[in-house]
């Protein structure tokens, strides 16, 4: 089965509108928006993002970051499924952040507010900044789930990561995970975060580590065999095991 197949599906039942919806939603992925017309935060400015690359391998930012070999890296396929569920999350944010605003909670400016760390090449942005009466300022960041998902409450942790990165760029120790259910009845859960500084100490010397080893041109340790499932799947398996020039 391939990625077009239920396009054609759709043509060969004579549908109307949605093989034209289906193909536009293609296009605009493969042109680098999202459903709402906005760019993918992060891509191609060259930073290391909190909400994708913490936990990734020296080896796989490598390949990704070196510009050389970035042109190597594949895009997850697209799956209308997946992108009606970005565009879903996307909505819940927006409405969550409205109303965060009006209750005056958090002030206009610090929803999807932007930060820099340059010491480690990183950027990211903040769903919001509460300011709360007695605790002072707490970064939340609100993530949706499915009906099933949400019933595990578990800190995941590349939110555990992510949220330590947005903490330290604000210098604050805790913070809060907004759990929405993207479903009906649209339940909502906090999740409270403390900063995780082993985890930013790895994270950000590992940063630094891919960062030395491009400016080096020399590649970090492969982290897979060349016939692994992992090869399948691995978005820089055409810079790596699978280069057209052989392993590299």
């Amino acid at each position: 089965m391939t990625i077009y197949d239920n396009l054609l599906k759709r043509l060969a039942n004579q549908e109307i509108v949605l093989p034209m919806l289906e193909n536009q939603m293609r296009a605009a992925v493969r042109d680098g928006a999202d459903l709402h017309g906005g760019v993918w935060e992060g891509r191609g400015d060259g930073y290391f993002h909190p909400s994708t690359h913490p936990l990734m391998g020296e080896r796989q930012l490598y390949y990704l970051f070196h510009p050389d070999t970035q042109k190597f890296a594949v895009d997850e396929p697209f799956s209308l499924e997946r992108e009606m569920a970005a565009g879903v999350g996307t909505s819940l944010h927006e409405i969550l952040q409205r109303h965060l605003v009006r209750t005056g909670l958090v002030k206009p400016e610090n929803v999807e507010k932007m930060f820099t760390i340059e010491e480690h090449h990183v950027r990211g942005r903040i769903d919001a900044i509460v300011d709360h009466l007695t605790r002072g300022p707490i970064v939340v960041e609100i993530k949706s789930r499915t009906h099933f998902k949400f019933a595990k409450t578990e800190l995941l942790p590349k939110w555990e990561a992510q949220l330590s990165i947005q903490l330290d760029s604000q210098g604050l120790e805790t913070g809060i995970i907004l759990m929405v259910e993207s479903g009906y009845p649209f339940r909502m859960r906090e999740i409270p975060v403390a900063r995780n500084d082993a985890l930013l100490s790895e994270i950000y010397s590992k940063f630094d580590r891919v960062r030395e080893a491009i400016a080096l041109n020399r590649a970090p340790i492969y982290c897979c065999a060349p016939n692994s499932p992992t090869v399948t799947t691995c978005p820089v398996r055409f810079a790596c095991w699978l280069h057209p020039d052989g392993p590299r």
